[in-house]
């Protein structure tokens, strides 16, 4: 479980983006939903694929499953590569994951946005 928890956190740290600013939004939108694909950059969730539910502790006293860190994780980059605002950014994820968005996925997505947990 261990090994496992370090993959997840490797694979995490390693998708840091940089938000460029000769990019439109409209290319930054395009870049976000070919990344969400599977085996994408912002593709968080296909790693986790068998185990979305099983939980670890992001730090003491806050656990989470890798479902929620994945949604936080998502919300994250996305912020980080140019997406401004939070209902654009429901948008975006419903559209890339090509599913409607529930109000727990709402919350997740809003706490990665704002970094509530960095």
């Amino acid at each position: 479980m261990k090994h496992l928890l370090l993959y997840f956190f490797i694979i995490i740290s390693s998708f840091s983006y940089a938000q460029e600013s000769s990019k439109d939004l409209n290319e930054i939108k395009t870049l976000i939903i070919k990344e969400t694909q599977t085996e994408g950059k912002l593709d968080f969730f296909t790693p986790i694929k068998g185990k979305e539910y099983d939980g670890y502790q992001i730090k003491p006293g806050l656990v989470a499953t890798y479902s929620e860190m994945a949604l936080y994780n998502w919300a994250k980059s996305a912020k980080e590569l140019g997406i401004d605002d939070l209902e654009e950014l429901y948008t975006l994820y419903s559209e890339a994951r090509k599913k409607g968005i529930n109000p727990m996925e709402k919350e997740l997505l809003k706490m990665g946005f704002n970094k509530e947990l960095d």
